[in-house]
């Protein structure tokens, strides 16, 4: 296996919470993501994908900027907002996770998330990039390398029902490998709803 130039990054685009939707969150899951057994995701990494790029060359990052740049704009017009009502298990990849869903009242707002993804990846992907083009699951992972078939108990988390995430921006984000983790950096962030 070649080993990738020092000028590539590995990107993706992302919802992130604000610090009261995160913490909210991580006191919603805390009990289910120690006893997977897993990994848990740490608090600050957090996030939905929105469109996973995977590595680009470092010199390509300001034509992606300008690409979501565009995308933004033609999304503006209002907050991608969401819930949550259950952790799942996803066997192959091992991974407990949290599924988005529309918040009651609020479909406008599941529906600005769906299609700030597709935007996200479709333009990419005509800009020459190559974003992830399987099926789009919006969902927040929880932990990682989780054994097979976890407990009614492990799934548990009943207060996610009162958790919501509303995101006025998006983040191109950057993934750099530490040790026994992944550290998540901003690249570039743009509005969705007026900034006034």
């Amino acid at each position: 296996m070649q080993p990738h130039p020092v000028t590539d990054r590995r990107l993706f685009f992302a919802l992130l919470p604000d610090e009261p939707q995160r913490r909210a969150f991580v006191a919603a899951v805390h009990g289910s993501a120690g006893r997977s057994g897993g990994r848990s995701v740490p608090w600050q990494n957090l996030h939905l994908t929105l469109a996973f790029l995977g590595r680009v060359p470092k010199a390509r990052v300001p034509e992606l900027m300008r690409l979501a740049h565009a995308v933004a704009a033609n999304q503006a017009g209002g907050a991608v907002e969401f819930g949550f009502a259950e952790l799942a298990y996803w066997p192959r990849p091992a991974v407990l996770h949290a599924p988005a869903r529309p918040l009651a009242g609020a479909a406008a707002g599941f529906e600005r998330l769906l299609r700030l993804a597709e935007a996200l990846r479709s333009t990419t992907g005509a800009g020459g990039f190559s974003p992830d083009l399987k099926p789009f699951h919006p969902h927040v992972t929880v932990a990682r390398k989780v054994p097979p078939a976890p407990d009614a108990r492990t799934l548990a988390a009943p207060a996610l029902a009162d958790v919501a995430w509303r995101c006025g921006s998006f983040a191109l984000m950057q993934i750099a490998h530490r040790g026994e983790g992944a550290l998540y950096s901003t690249v570039g962030s743009w509005l969705l709803v007026d900034s006034k």
